[in-house]
């Protein structure tokens, strides 16, 4: 069988001979030109709508926009991001086939599984990464606006609002650039020689300060079903935020050469000035569906948010005899350490279904 691991844009294209999707709130002509620049977004887009979740309002247009923000290889990345879980569970042996390893070691429920939860992380990743380039460009065109006020004689002004602009987007790039390979880092520490001991989160949010230093303000960690005992661990101080004191720690004590050989030269280069900020959070980010109405719960909002054990309800799903956590402790946590915040993110977990489905019909073949 010819192996296939992503929905190529020409084989989309040819699938789609039906009249175009109807969306109230979004033009034919806009959707005909998203689907001619992207016929694998405008496949998902297409069952999000077929999927017809309207709770909470959904904002289709800026659902649209996450589509076209998706990195171009992003299925190849779903695809490999398989086989690096199967290796971490002790599943996988080489193979030259990787269709075939797929098929062969993996359960298709465990699979599926996987897949959802890294296509999760990927979708608010971009999002994440969307709003900041939209507010990047949005402060842009202020100052545009303010430079266009400004008299003749305003010469030194005016290109200082130029030159801010410059470095705004010269900030994003560097941001985006260090928070990839932090978490690579993070997420993958036997890729560079690292023990594997550390829960990884699925983003993280920098900030460049005027005198260079880098502060490291919240990670984010994306969760579309209910929070269990493992979510409690990695929600703990002693889980992610503790683990990225240690992660930081770790990179400080590599020498240039240990950076360059892994093709990290710019977290290496700013390695000295990166560090967590005071009121450092961690974000919890689940789906629009999930009834949570602003940043940080209620303790009713919170105990709806958590998975207890059907066998004593007093339990989060998934405690030991050896580690027991309590339901009420994990609402203290969300509810009121001041550690977490709530983050919404466009779709929901009947969406996010919907989406996962059809990528794994395509990565599965």
């Amino acid at each position: 069988m010819t192996e296939k691991t992503s929905i190529s844009t020409e084989e989309v294209a040819q699938t789609v001979v039906e009249p175009l999707i109807v969306v109230p709130g979004i033009s034919s002509e806009i959707l005909e030109s998203f689907r001619n620049e992207s016929a694998v977004g405008y496949a998902l887009f297409k069952a999000v709508i077929e999927a017809g979740d309207v709770s909470n309002n959904p904002d289709r247009m800026e659902q649209l926009k996450v589509f076209l923000y998706l990195p171009k290889k992003f299925q190849e990345s779903l695809a490999s991001h398989l086989i690096l879980a199967q290796e971490r569970d002790g599943m996988f042996h080489p193979q030259k086939s990787v269709t075939n390893a797929v098929r062969n070691n993996f359960t298709q429920a465990k699979r599926f599984r996987v897949l959802k939860g890294e296509f999760f992380e990927e979708l608010v990743r971009t999002e994440n990464k969307m709003y900041e380039l939209q507010l990047v460009r949005a402060t842009e065109e202020e100052r545009k606006k303010r430079s266009v006020q400004l008299t003749e004689d305003d010469v030194e002004a005016r290109e200082k609002l130029k030159q801010q602009s410059i470095e705004d987007k010269e900030k994003f790039a560097k941001k985006l650039k260090l928070t990839r390979q932090l978490l690579k880092v993070w997420q993958y520490p036997d890729l560079f020689g690292l023990p594997n001991r550390w829960n990884n989160p699925d983003s993280a949010f920098f900030e460049i300060e005027d005198d260079g230093s880098i502060v490291i303000k919240a990670v984010g960690e994306a969760k579309s079903g209910m929070l269990n005992s493992r979510a409690y661990g990695q929600l703990i101080y002693e889980g992610i935020q503790k683990q990225l004191h240690e992660v930081t720690d770790t990179l400080k004590s590599k020498d240039p050469n240990w950076f360059k050989k892994y093709d990290l030269e710019l977290l290496g280069e700013n390695i000295d000035m990166l560090h967590v900020a005071n009121d450092f959070k961690i974000r919890l980010i689940i789906p629009r569906n999930k009834k949570v109405a602003g940043t940080v719960p209620t303790r009713k909002e919170a105990e709806a948010l958590i998975k207890s054990d059907w066998r004593n309800r007093d339990f989060v799903f998934g405690s030991t005899t050896e580690n027991p956590v309590k339901v009420t402790s994990f609402i203290d946590l969300l509810a009121d350490s001041g550690r977490i915040t709530i983050q919404k993110y466009q779709f929901s977990k009947k969406e996010l279904d919907a989406m996962s489905e059809l990528l794994y019909g395509y990565i599965d073949e």
